[in-house]
């Protein structure tokens, strides 16, 4: 209870001065203990914190002190100067040996050569990252640690499993030991048996992780490989039956014979190509054994000559005129040789017992042209001749020789359209044609293979008189007398001028050309198809050459010289009237324009005078018609007692074409 001075006090609102009195706490004058751990602790913290900076800020450009990796020591070192220890270590770890050894065999390899490698990049990177990693209490370990301990980095390989596979299925063909199969082995005529012998093989496993061991090893290292036996797959009894049958085969020569010609071996050369082959029956089961022959080997054994006689080419059938008779000569099948179905006939006598020779067994080949082929074909009898003639001796002649000789034997099929270009082909030197007379840009030249027309114009005539189909002629631009009129044909290869026909007969057509030093003849064997008459109409639609003038720095200014005399061009029709066997008939009619040859006159432009009159007539005169009678067919049907009449005359020459080819 309050006294009476304390309820005083209280009212006043002094202070009571008597009774017992509490005073208040005074601030700072303690500490609870556990403020006191909290800055302890984080005064550590504080502490360690710039230490760990300060270590890594003295090692920011540095491995940590005494870090090593595989041993080397790369404490305290920049970034290049690790990654120069650490290629340095890779060099190495690659070079070093891998010895594999299966018995006292052995294969030593680099550890390169397994596939491995360091990866420089990648362990460079570990190293520098210690001490730096992102955990910061990692780091702060690390950084702390490497001042009192030595630290280590593990390299980082850089493995081709690639290589590696390659490297273990070259080692386990390298050292595997093959079993050894039952053979034989013949020298001269003695025969020695070969008995089967087990093998080893790799145990491919077992190699594979040795080997990888070693490579994480990091030296090097010898690898004792295991194996595993192998038994042969031939059978000791086997090889013996067969060593019986070799000396029979090589106890005596073997003949096989085709008509005159005898392929002998003796029985030294028997032994030389036999060989024991090996057949799987099953998988894992014993093998099959046979003697046989190689046939490659019995070919290569064969001399040259001897191989020539055995092996013969077919021969087409032929035909030949002879005494006005078609004669036929006939195929002959040709023989190829087998060398496989000889080597089998020569091990098949050489191991039976009885005779030790047989008939030569081959391929008959048949020719393309069978006897029965040019029998079928009806060529029996001459169906159309025709022959024109030309002076001797000229180099055109020999064109039209050549053509002969490349025509000839030519059959045309029933249905076959016939090219002259076609088959010739170009004019050349190297066919054989030589330079001659021809007609280009209405003049006489001298080209390869001019007179080829006089060819062209004679065959033109046989297909004509033979009744068979004209699918293309042209004839020379200007006329040629020794030609018959209208009735002829010229030819050139570029531009193309033809002559085409088609065989419209049932019957082939065999072409025959002879020639002497002044004609050439085209003669067709067939059978009879048609009988042909022709006529030949008048001149008509005459027209006068021009002339041409052309100056000349040769001639003397003002001289005048005619180089060629001109010639009236006309127009003339010919018919020919065809009766078949069959007992139709057809009338065609051909036109033939010839254009007039122009009058050449050379005008001298050169220095001097000259006093002698022009010359009239040309140096190189144009044939004229009347030097040579027209040539008449060997065999013509007679003209009927009718002409035709003329067609009527053009009313303008057509424009002379640009080239005749090969002229007259």
């Amino acid at each position: 209870m309050d006294t009476t001075q304390d309820a005083v006090d209280r009212g006043t609102g002094r202070r009571a001065t008597s009774g017992p009195r509490r005073r208040p706490p005074q601030r700072g004058s303690s500490r609870s203990p556990v403020r006191e751990a909290i800055a302890t602790v984080v005064g550590l913290v504080v502490v360690l914190a710039v230490v760990f900076l300060g270590l890594r800020a003295a090692r920011a450009d540095t491995a940590l002190p005494g870090l090593t990796v595989a041993g080397v020591d790369v404490g305290g070192q920049s970034s290049d100067a690790v990654t120069t220890a650490i290629a340095g270590l890779d060099d190495a770890r690659r070079t070093r040996t891998i010895t594999v050894t299966r018995g006292t065999d052995e294969v030593v390899s680099t550890a390169e050569e397994l596939g491995y490698a360091l990866d420089v990049e990648a362990t460079v990177a570990a190293v520098m990252d210690r001490g730096r990693q992102a955990n910061p209490l990692l780091a702060f370990r690390d950084q702390v640690r490497a001042t009192f301990v030595p630290l280590t980095v593990p390299p980082i390989a850089a493995f081709d499993s690639i290589a590696f596979e390659r490297w273990i299925d070259r080692i386990a063909d390298d050292l595997a030991l093959p079993p050894i199969e039952a053979d034989l082995v013949i020298t001269g005529t003695t025969v020695e048996v070969v008995q089967p012998q087990p093998g080893e093989t790799i145990d491919v496993e077992a190699l594979r992780s040795a080997a990888l061991d070693a490579l994480q090893d990091g030296g090097d290292a010898t690898i004792e490989v295991p194996t595993v036996v192998t038994t042969p797959s031939t059978d000791p009894e086997a090889i013996a039956d067969l060593a019986a049958a070799a000396e029979l085969a090589i106890s005596a020569p073997v003949t096989l014979i085709r008509g005159d010609v005898r392929l002998s071996l003796t029985g030294e050369r028997i032994g030389a190509l036999l060989q024991v082959r090996a057949e799987a029956v099953s998988e894992g089961g014993d093998a099959d054994l046979e003697l046989v022959i190689d046939p490659d080997r019995l070919l290569a054994m064969l001399p040259a000559e001897q191989f020539a006689a055995l092996a013969q080419p077919p021969q087409d059938a032929s035909i030949e005129v002879t005494g006005g008779q078609v004669v036929v000569t006939p195929s002959v099948d040709g023989f190829a040789f087998d060398a496989v179905a000889a080597a089998e006939q020569v091990l098949e006598v050489a191991t039976t017992p009885g005779a030790r020779s047989a008939e030569l067994t081959g391929e008959l080949t048949e020719p393309e042209v069978t006897t029965e082929d040019i029998e079928a074909m009806g060529i029996v009898e001459q169906v159309a001749t025709f022959t024109t003639e030309h002076p001797c001796c000229q180099s055109r002649v020999t064109n039209i020789q050549r053509m002969a000789d490349i025509v000839r034997g030519t059959i045309v099929m029933p249905g076959e359209t016939f090219s002259l270009n076609g088959l010739v082909g170009p004019r050349t030197t190297d066919k054989g044609f030589v330079g001659g007379g021809a007609i280009s840009g209405g003049e006489f030249v001298e080209q390869i293979g001019g007179g080829v027309s006089q060819f062209t114009t004679t065959m033109f005539n046989t297909i004509y008189f033979g009744g068979y189909d004209i699918v293309e002629f042209k004839p020379h631009s200007y006329y040629i007398s020794r030609y018959p009129l209208g009735r002829e044909a010229t030819l050139n290869y570029d531009p193309p001028v033809d002559l085409k026909f088609t065989n419209d007969s049932p019957h082939a057509i065999w072409i025959d050309t002879t020639y002497t030093d002044t004609s050439i003849t085209v003669s067709f064997w067939s059978t009879e198809y048609a009988e042909v008459t022709s006529t030949t109409g008048d001149r008509y639609g005459l027209r006068e050459p021009r002339e041409e003038r052309e100056e000349s720095d040769e001639l003397p200014a003002g001289e005048e010289r005619v180089v060629q005399s001109g010639r009236d061009g006309f127009s003339v029709d010919f018919t020919r009237t065809i009766a078949y066997v069959d007992g139709r008939t057809a009338t065609e009619t051909y036109t033939t324009v010839y254009l007039a040859e122009p009058r050449i006159v050379m005008v001298g432009t050169g220095e001097g005078q000259d006093d002698e009159e022009p010359t009239e007539e040309p140096t190189q005169p144009a044939p004229d018609p009347t030097e040579e009678p027209d040539p008449e067919p060997t065999a013509p049907a007679p003209a009927p007692t009718e002409e035709p009449a003329p067609a009527p005359a053009p009313t303008a020459a057509p424009e002379p074409a640009p080239s005749d080819g090969g002229g007259g």
